[in-house]
């Protein structure tokens, strides 16, 4: 049984993370937010009106 009972919510995630293979290098975080298009504004979705 894990010790995840014990654990912080921070060190759960953390520890999730590396499970998963996330890269956890220092510089990770600032690669994929320079991906990210952070001016482009989401599309818009059509509402239905299911009246």
């Amino acid at each position: 049984m894990s010790m995840s009972g014990k654990q912080s919510q921070s060190d759960r995630f953390k520890q999730a993370a590396r499970e998963l293979g996330v890269d956890e290098a220092d510089d990770a975080l600032d690669r994929v937010m320079g991906k990210l298009d952070l001016k482009r504004k989401p599309e818009a979705k059509e509402q239905k009106n299911d009246k």
